[in-house]
């Protein structure tokens, strides 16, 4: 069973007036560092003074890009679909403590060079991992791998093959809001379709870039997912 597909996604260069379709779910593949240079003069125009505020706590300089860039990106994509100027969008804290605003659902992950935001009219989550070829996996495989994912990895026992579920597994958890949970074995994330609390969920693996592995999660319904290059 192969769970990513390269030929599934085509990463679309987002231009500037772009007209996105709100009725879809959008992703959109943001470079942190390319991203920052850009707006590294002019972010103090959109971030709230909080968010700025936390941005130069960060110790290390690559987490204050990320940072920046992160809230910037989404709260201009954000505008887009709310026609809202970026500045002006309040965020308030859902019951799980998950970032939410009024009117649309979205959902934000990242690693290494890449920032992924997904924006949807429906519950999603997303997450991508950078393929790290020197992580020992197996005991996390033994512990938080259902039955069912244990014999995937036994036909495909590699690096990119453990990240491949563990981001499955990831973004069904944070569309259903529970985040990560004890029970993680009795969880098998290799079907389509998943069902919980009371709710399902279609799946999809998508390849952000080479070395990466990523998995989008969605309420099951008929919908166009589009994937953009962020610039």
């Amino acid at each position: 069973m192969e769970l990513i597909n390269d030929d599934k996604v085509k990463w679309i260069i987002a231009t500037k007036n772009e007209a996105f379709d709100k009725n879809a779910i959008n992703i959109f593949r943001i470079n942190i560092n390319e991203y920052f240079n850009q707006i590294s003069n002019v972010y103090n125009s959109n971030l709230s003074y909080t968010e700025i505020e936390k941005a130069f706590r960060f110790h290390k300089e690559n987490d204050k890009k990320r940072y920046i860039a992160s809230k910037y990106a989404l709260r201009n994509i954000l505008s887009e679909f709310l026609l809202i100027a970026p500045a002006k969008i309040c965020f308030y804290n859902s019951e799980n403590k998950k970032p939410t605003v009024s009117g649309i659902e979205f959902n934000v992950t990242h690693s290494k060079n890449y920032i992924i935001i997904g924006i949807s009219p429906l519950k999603i989550g997303i997450d991508i991992e950078h393929i790290d070829h020197h992580f020992n996996y197996k005991d996390i495989t033994f512990s938080c791998f259902s039955p069912e994912e244990l014999k995937q990895m036994s036909k495909n026992n590699t690096s990119s093959g453990f990240y491949s579920i563990w981001t499955r597994k990831e973004a069904i958890l944070k569309a259903s809001g529970e985040g990560l949970i004890d029970n993680m074995n009795e969880l098998n994330s290799l079907s389509s379709s998943i069902t919980r609390k009371k709710i399902r969920y279609s799946l999809q693996s998508f390849k952000p870039d080479k070395e990466y592995a990523g998995c989008i999660a969605f309420e099951a319904q008929e919908i166009s997912l589009n994937y953009w290059d962020y610039k």
